[in-house]
């Protein structure tokens, strides 16, 4: 992990007691039950200044740091304005056309709709019951096809891609964080890729699962579902 990361995850642990006992409802236990951070790309890269703030991200795995308001503030949003996918690449090694770069933020952005809107509307205006999601993708390994072809490199990770990202909730009105992420992530993909960006992809409908099923354990924690 990059040290300035490391301070973060640093100063998130030494000060956790004085930020909790500011707020006035209790952690909730829940939280521990979170969907598991998947399997690392590489090591993350350096804070891009992309999140509103970084002083509150949590150690959640290997190549992830998460946070999530201990108010339960995610189970307030019914609705959820996407803003658009932001490119900022870290690693100067990343060459990705500007064509490519469309398909990957239409990519990240469709995953989310997929994932959320069955339960939570997608909007475009501010309100009070509303959360403003953002992301940047920030790394990127592309996949190699013709190793993907054979089922041995699946299991060995030789030949996949994947992915890096930053990621948060704010209100929408006040701007208030209700949760964050900063993460890299191997694709899951376990199909024939026909190209090098589909574990990229996978890695990103992944993400999405794992989001939605953060915001509907926040809800149901709510209703004591």
């Amino acid at each position: 992990m990059s040290r300035m990361l490391r301070s973060f995850a640093v100063l998130t642990l030494v000060t956790a007691t004085a930020l909790l006992g500011c707020e006035s409802t209790p952690k909730d236990d829940s939280a521990s039950t979170l969907p598991a951070p998947p399997k690392a790309m590489r090591p993350l890269p350096d804070a891009t200044g992309f999140l509103s703030t970084y002083s509150r991200l949590e150690q959640a795995g290997p190549s992830s740091l998460r946070y999530i308001n201990p108010n339960n503030r995610l189970a307030r949003y019914d609705k959820f304005m996407l803003q658009p996918v932001e490119i900022k690449w870290y690693h100067q090694g990343v060459t990705v056309s500007e064509a490519n770069q469309q398909m990957l933020a239409k990519a990240m952005h469709d995953a989310v709709v997929k994932a959320m809107s069955d339960r939570y509307q997608i909007v475009t205006t501010p309100a009070w019951d509303v959360g403003e999601l953002r992301v940047a993708l920030t790394d990127l390994q592309r996949s190699t096809p013709i190793l993907n072809a054979i089922p041995r490199p699946k299991i060995t990770d030789l030949g996949l891609g994947g992915l890096a990202m930053e990621a948060e909730v704010i209100d929408s009105v006040s701007n208030v964080q209700a949760a964050a992420l900063v993460e890299s992530s191997i694709g899951r993909n376990l199909s024939w890729n026909p190209t090098e960006f589909d574990d990229a992809i996978g890695a990103m409908n992944d993400w999405a699962r794992r989001f939605r099923k953060t915001v509907d354990m926040a809800h149901d924690a709510r209703s004591g579902g």
